[in-house]
């Protein structure tokens, strides 16, 4: 676990927090399953927060705003975001989303470290893969 407060040299940058992007499903064929997914990458952010990460949490990025633009036009921009990040936490069921599936592609092909978040009980466990 890393110290909080700490400065951190990534990306040829030093900062306080690596940034973490969140990678798990959204769509869902209710919008009671939209709203548990949002809570589970809620929770995700959660825990990086409490670890001394500053997750970038796309699910409460878009919250509330289907329709607005296109889901290719939120892909790319999840895609823009996930590029400036230091690392992704894939969510337990990210490979059940298209979106999410080509979140870690990219961050494969962009050398971004893979990290996988699986909630057991009360708190969150994160592997790095």
């Amino acid at each position: 676990m890393m110290a909080k407060g700490k400065r951190y040299q990534t990306k040829d940058r030093t900062m306080r927090k690596p940034l973490v992007y969140i990678a798990g499903p959204y769509r869902a064929a209710t919008e009671a399953l939209v709203f548990a997914n949002i809570l589970k990458s809620r929770d995700a952010a959660i825990f990086l927060w409490r670890a001394g990460f500053a997750p970038i949490c796309p699910h409460l990025n878009s919250l509330l705003m289907g329709g607005v633009v296109t889901d290719s036009d939120f892909l790319q921009g999840d895609i823009e975001l996930l590029a400036r990040c230091d690392a992704i936490l894939l969510l337990a069921d990210w490979n059940s989303s298209e979106g999410a599936s080509g979140e870690r592609n990219f961050a494969v092909r962009e050398r971004i470290p893979l990290l996988v978040y699986e909630r057991r009980r009360m708190d969150g466990v994160m592997r790095i893969v």
